[in-house]
């Protein structure tokens, strides 16, 4: 149903798609840009017009859309009564007979005929005379006067005549209800069933409304009932009611549940309040009436509507205070039918209990070929039919013998008994008897038609409703299966479509799936997408550019927090025009913002229109990068496992997913939570695989992490788990020793520090093999011991260790000399030539910096400009103490004047302090100080927030102590000094007392206002040292501590990870030297200007060809060896979560369950086979008997001589489950009908299986040979003779054995059960099935798991281990002996005598 006068369609499209919504979005940049700060203030006062301009215009077209919706829902008003007026009548008696009383013999009273005929004195009522049609008097919207319904909307409801046409009908729902919009519904479920006091109870009930709403909700379905109050209806309104939610969980309109009601407007309490009423303003009949539910329901009286129905078609046939006989049934079933054929609309009929009714309406539903779906369990027709149904099925040609016949009918009329007994004779109608019988078995000969669903042993209504419809659709041409797929993906079974529709008959390609793909991936169809890869999808030839553009362009339409944000990132990096309607182009560019680099030559051919049927060579990394833009990680986890590159794409989706966290926004908090997880989600992944890799292969990982990959610019996985800050990664053992060789780069590992700076400060102690070694894989086999040296003198002098101990080295030297020169040479007379080494060093120093600076990978110089800014903080830093040192290089003049040698050496002493801090740079090789580092620049930031607090206490005590020491001063200057020089250092205790209580300075005592020197005396006043207390009190105790106690938190939440910390910023370390020239500053511009030589003579024609044969990458043979090793690694991963997900305690208690549900299952199988040999052989038995425990059951009671091997089983206490299972608990009882199908016990018990299927075989005897069966007797013969009577006593001397043999097995279980728990008195009253206390052992051991207990978490995860341990020992010996108990009951029934000879 959709609210009359809703907003036009257009005004819920997104800018760029309609004019409205562009206008809307003009309007709020507009005003976005006129009230930003930052905007030109010389135009303010015509920003102001313009906005006030536009505003008005906002204003005005508000106002003429509120006055186009108030015409549009008159118009639409108009137009239903006009539509109902013309179209539909009502039924009306016109001459009263009394009857029943004072009752016409249309059901009502005198009262209530309105234009009474004049009656002749023989004539009689006859209803095809005395019925009368008039236009109808009932139509509009319902509004509930009931508490808790005032927010609800009003209910649509119509009085209709049964002689009404159903195409008019229909046009109603859909035209003016509008139930097709926005979406047209693909299902419509009729429930019909129980009346009265029916009522479903505990895990029924919640299976049939879950079932139900789920259903109603992924096809957009309409559900149609009888709609009054009472019985099924009323299931159904609750089911309803719980459902109610999900519409305002979701935008769409499509959510909302829409059940329409057809009832009889004879049989509805309190119609005549349903008869519209004139509005007293218009003098028009109001559209609009109320009504009030009543929940009371009395035996022969009038029911009221259910409140959560949201349409009705109230059917007025004449009749009135009665249900039995009225033609709202037959409404329903026609226009259930006019769904079906015309509009195309799937229908489906869901049986809950019923009377004998039910059998006349199925029929008719059956020879409509309209599905049907029983629910067994739930009582009376519902059990008779799923009944009959099984028996049919398991039957020789589909046909019941007479036995079977007879068990049937007797099922009947014990279920009946009270409907089918003759008002006059009170026996039981056979001609009723029949006719009812003859419907059943129309009804269950139709196989495709029928459904059976168990409603105790099943919990998914939704899919057996779909295995209805799909047997239905007798598939033999691909669109018949492609109907099929499409209804599976409607309802989100990919169980379904693989057992039912993906089958060897067919074969499916990738023009047959693509249309299925997309919209599998577009709507994070996971399994759907797997099913389609399995069986024919070729992603390589599915994806092309113009369907990803497309995928693109879809998603980023939607209305979602994910799409709102890649939008603003389309405007705000890229160059894009329209980000609704991006390029691949576009998109391309922002994911190298994004990431730093990215290449994708085929997303550059995309220019809004052509190149669409161009392929993708990794269609597979086009399709993860899109699901990662939009925040699919479902879809987008799914995809990387199919990518050829998982570990780059891991890290490079953390690099996306980090920063679009960045660009957000303070207040997006949770989004931005949301994106970390992700981020940490893929980075977790990576870790995985890449240590996964290094336990397979510690050579092929670390060439796996240094591997540069073409896609994103020649970074390898560490470069990328740097820039996205991916700790784990780059800490993790594989990382870490790529560094370690990296740092060490070819000398041995394990070389001490000491001894590599030894080599450093003494180089002639190189040669010697004691002090450093190379790796044996490095060195040389062949040439002498010259060739061998020089080797290691080129591994030693190349290692960035090395060059880090030199460039410290060397350093030192510099501040040294440095310190000196500021100190002793710094003259202003003339420059010394220490101060020329200085500037020189400092000039290659700059000349160093400009190096790195061009170093980088990035294409244009903004963006190498701007990654050396972001690599580190050092480079910053770098940056203004090199500016200081120049500024006072430039500005040493040797005659200059004082002022500008005092401001020079300010400079040279700024650059120092700089200098010196530089020196923190070097104790990040150290994992102690490295920490400690990145402790004080977080503590840093910190402090500078709490300076801004303090600042506040600061200013407020300096300027009020300064108003009233100084009452009398003039504005100076100093003042401001004044005010933060004594207030800021009495937070370290200098009190400045005398200041305070204004002590009187040298010329102050003759109440002079001026002091010797000039300055003004201070006045005391009391109230200065009353603000100083308390400003003491406020910073020295208060914010102080609040400083600490946020620098305590700092230290706690770095030194847990001090370890992780340290490795990621040795990474930085490690990276800079390894790009870093050989020789140390300042000798290192010899190496500069060879670089800078080389650089133009490779610009040279003769140069670049052998520039271009230097690519430095894999061969094709060693990056396809690489990928299949890292796939096969990312398997290995897979599975080896796989096995932990299995391990978890839940998993494991869940498969204790499941074993002891399946064992259930097989005891029923079991026992139904028998049961059927059973029939088949003696001819029937005594049934109408009701199962135990149930009064709505139609299983039938076994015969006494059959009962006795089964009662045993039968009388053990039920193995009840903790309640918060799903499973029902599984009870040994062999005498309950469950659902036949193939078990899967979880757990192989060392036995040879049962085969519950098999027909019974009589054991051979190895006394005497096999005698041959007896002839069958013939019916009417003579009774049978005496040895056979021994015969049938021998059966019951087996069957006392075989009673003996289960007892004894019984008391093995509880013995064994016993040895493992010991249970008090109490616990064995409880007793278990097959193993005296296991069942309490294992409830105690579950419910111990939340119990809180002493000791650490260590132990109690052991304990909780350990008792886990025992319920799957106890579970393991338990189904071991319920299987030999099995064993023993086929063996003990397969020896019974054939009842069919004893006939």
């Amino acid at each position: 149903m959709s609210r009359v006068g809703v907003l036009p369609s257009e005004s819920l499209q997104p800018p760029g798609q309609s004019a409205a919504g562009r206008s809307r979005s003009d309007l709020r940049s507009s005003l976005n840009s006129y009230t930003n700060p930052a905007y030109d203030t010389a135009r303010s006062e015509e920003v102001d017009g313009a906005a006030n301009e536009e505003i008005g215009t906002a204003r005005f077209s508000r106002a003429r859309s509120q006055r186009k919706r108030e015409e549009q829902l008159v118009e639409q008003q108009r137009s239903l009564r006009q539509f109902i007026l013309a179209n539909f009548q009502r039924k009306e008696c016109c001459l009263f007979e009394a009857k029943d009383g004072k009752k016409c013999a249309c059901g009502e009273v005198r009262e209530k005929h309105d234009g009474l005929l004049p009656a002749g004195p023989e004539e009689k009522w006859n209803e095809a005379t005395h019925m009368r049609r008039s236009v109808t008097n009932a139509y509009g919207r319902i509004t509930l006067k009931n508490e808790g319904f005032d927010n609800r909307d009003p209910i649509h409801f119509a009085r209709v005549c049964d002689e009404d046409s159903m195409d008019k009908m229909l046009e109603l729902m859909k035209t003016h209800w509008q139930l097709a919009d926005p979406q047209k519904p693909s299902l419509c479920i009729s429930v019909i069933g129980g009346a009265k006091n029916f009522k479903l109870e505990g895990r029924k009930k919640e299976v049939f409304h879950h079932g139900l709403i789920r259903a109603a909700q992924t096809t957009n379905a309409w559900i149609i009932t009888s709609g009054l109050n009472l019985g099924i209806t009323r299931v159904v309104g609750n089911a309803l009611e719980e459902g109610r939610a999900s519409h305002w969980e979701k935008s769409s309109r499509s959510s909302k549940l829409r059940c329409i009601g057809v009832a009889p407007w004879g049989y509805v309490l309190n119609r005549d309040h349903l008869i519209n009423k004139r509005d007293p303003k218009t003098g028009e009949l109001s559209l609009d009436v109320e009504y009030k539910i009543s929940n009371v329901i009395s035996k022969g009286q009038p029911v009221s509507l259910n409140a959560n129905h949201t349409h009705y078609l109230l059917v007025d046939d004449g009749k009135r205070n009665r249900y039995g006989g009225s033609k709202s049934g037959v409404i329903k079933a026609k226009l259930q039918e006019q769904i079906n054929q015309k509009e195309g609309i799937s229908v489906v009929l869901l049986i809950v209990e019923g009377g004998l009714d039910i059998f006349e309406e199925t029929q008719s539903m059956i020879q409509s070929n309209i599905p049907v779906v029983t629910c067994d369990n739930t009582g009376r027709a519902a059990d008779i039919i799923a009944f009959a149904y099984k028996k049919v099925q398991k039957a020789d040609k589909k046909t019941l013998s007479e036995s079977q016949l007879a068990d049937l009918r007797e099922r009947m009329i014990s279920t009946f008994s009270e409907n089918l007994k003759d008002p006059k004779t009170k026996k039981v109608n056979d001609k009723k008897v029949d006719e009812n019988m003859s419907m059943l078995l129309e009804i269950v000969q139709k196989e495709k038609l029928i459904t059976v669903f168990d409603m105790n042993r099943s919990d998914d209504l939704d899919l057996a409703i779909l295995s209805a419809l799909l047997k239905v659709m007798d598939a033999k041409r691909l669109d018949d299966y492609k109907q099929q797929l499409q209804l599976s993906m409607t309802w989100n079974r990919p169980d379904i479509a693989a057992e039912k529709i993906f089958t060897e008959e067919h074969q499916w390609g990738t023009e047959n799936l693509d249309k299925f793909a997309l919209s599998a991936i577009s709507q994070e169809k996971i399994e759907f997408l797997r099913l389609f890869l399995k069986n024919g999808l070729i992603m390589r030839e599915f994806l092309t550019v113009g369907r990803l553009r497309s995928l693109y362009r879809e998603s980023l339409a939607a209305s979602s927090q994910a799409s709102l944000q890649v939008r603003k990132l389309l405007a705000a990096r890229t160059r894009c025009r329209n980000p609704w309607e991006p390029t691949l182009a576009d998109i391309r560019v922002l994911l190298r913002k994004l990431v730093g680099k990215f290449h994708a030559p085929s997303m550059d051919k995309d220019v809004g229109t052509g190149g669409d049927d161009e392929q993708f060579e990794r269609p597979f990394n086009q399709l993860f990068f899109w699901a990662v833009l939009l925040c699919k990680q479902d879809t987008a986890k799914f995809l990387w496992e199919r990518t050829d590159e998982s570990v780059p794409l891991a890290l490079a989706a953390s690099k996306v997913y980090n920063e679009m966290a960045r660009a957000l926004s303070s207040h997006e908090d949770g989004r931005k939570r949301m994106l970390q997880a992700y981020k940490d989600e893929f980075e977790e992944l990576a870790v995985h695989v890449v240590e996964e890799c290094q336990m397979v292969d510690p050579s092929k990982a670390e060439l796996l992490i240094e591997k540069k990959v073409e896609a994103f610019g020649d970074f390898n996985c560490l470069e990328l788990a740097a820039s996205a800050n991916c700790k784990k990664f780059v800490s993790c053992n594989s990382s870490q020793n790529s560094i370690t060789s990296r740092w060490l780069n070819g000398l041995m590992h394990g070389t001490s520090n000491l001894r590599i700076f030894l080599c450093v400060v003494l180089p002639f102690l190189l040669p010697f093999e004691f002090l450093v070694r190379v790796e044996p894989s490095v060195r040389l086999d062949e040439g002498g011991r010259c060739a061998q040296l020089a080797h290691k003198v080129r591994i030693y002098y190349t290692a960035p260790v090395t060059k880090f101990f030199a460039n410290a080295i060397w350093y030192v030297i510099f501040i040294f000399l440095y310190s000196w020169f500021i100190l002793f040479e710094m003259k202003a007379a003339s420059i010394s030539w220490l101060e020329w080494v200085i500037i020189a060093w400092i000039c290659v120093m700059v000349v160093e910096e400009i190096r790195e600076m061009f170093s980088s990978k990035a294409d244009t110089v903004q963006e190498k400009l701007r990654d050396w800014w972001g690599f580190s903080a050092w480079n910053r830093l770098d940056l203004f103490t090199m500016l200081l040192a120049l500024i006072g290089i430039f500005l040493r003049i040797p005659e200059a004047t004082d002022a500008i040698t005092t401001g020079v050496r300010t400079c040279y002493i700024l650059a120092g302090v700089l200098f010196y801090l530089r020196v923190f740079r070097l104790y990040y090789a150290n994992s102690y100080l490295g920490p400690k580092l990145v402790m004080i620049q977080k503590m840093v930031k910190e402090l500078l927030f709490y300076m801004s607090i303090l600042i506040v206490a600061l200013l407020t005590y300096g300027v009020a102590a300064q108003a009233l020491l100084y009452p009398t001063r003039d504005f100076t200057t100093s003042i401001f000094v004044d005010i933060v020089y004594y207030p800021y250092w009495q937070i370290y205790g200098e009190i400045y007392l005398e200041v305070a209580e204004a002590t009187p300075p040298e010329g102050c005592e003759d109440g002079s206002t001026v002091d010797s020197s000039g300055k003004l005396c201070p006045t005391h006043h009391s109230l200065v040292l009353l603000l100083l207390a308390v400003y003491l009190m406020v910073v020295n105790v208060l914010l102080i501590n609040l400083l600490i106690a946020i620098f305590s938190n700092i230290f706690k939440e770095i030194q847990n990870n001090s370890v992780e910390i340290w490795k990621f910023n040795m990474y930085f370390l490690v990276h800079e030297y390894h790009t870093r020239p050989v020789l140390a500053v300042p000798f290192v511009i010899v190496e500069d200007v060879f670089r800078f030589i080389r650089f133009l003579a490779c610009r040279l024609p003769c140069c670049r060809k052998g520039k271009e044969g230097e690519s430095g990458r894999l061969s094709q043979r060693e990056e396809a060896d690489l990928r299949n090793f890292t796939t096969h690694c990312l398997s290995l991963v897979n599975t080896r979560q796989e096995l932990e997900t299995k391990g978890r305690i839940e998993q494991r208690i869940q498969s204790i369950y499941s074993g002891l549900d399946e064992l259930y299952k097989m005891c029923d199988r079991i026992d139904e086979r028998f049961d059927d040999e059973r029939h088949q052989g003696s001819g029937g038995g005594s049934g109408g008997g009701d199962r135990e425990g149930s009064a709505t059951s139609t299983k039938p009671r076994l015969p006494p001589a059959a009962a006795a091997a089964a009662a045993p089983e039968a009388s053990q206490p039920p193995l009840q489950l903790p309640s918060g299972s799903n499973k029902r608990s599984p009870t040994v009882s062999v005498n309950e009908d469950v659902q036949l199908e193939k078990p899967k016990p979880s757990k192989d018990l060392g036995l040879p299986p049962i085969d519950p299927d098999a027909r019974p075989q009589t054991p051979k005897l190895q006394t005497e040979p096999p005698t041959p069966p007896p002839a069958p007797t013939p019916i009417g013969a003579a009774p049978a003779p005496a040895d056979e009577h021994q015969e049938v006593e021998a059966e019951r001397k087996r069957q006392r054995r075989a009673e003996k043999e289960r007892r004894r097995l019984e008391r093995r279980m509880r013995r064994r059960s016993r040895s493992r728990h010991r249970p008090s008195d109490d616990e064995e009253e409880r007793g278990a099935v097959g193993g005296g206390g296991f069942a309490y052992q294992t409830l105690n051991d579950f419910n111990d798991f939340g119990a809180a207990e002493a000791g650490t978490e260590e132990e109690r995860l052991v304990d909780m281990e350990r008792r886990l341990r025992n319920m799957e020992a106890a579970t393991t010996d338990s189904l071991g002996s319920i299987e030999k108990l099995l064993r023993q009951i086929v063996k003990d029934r397969s020896s019974k005598p054939d009842y069919a000879r004893l006939q």
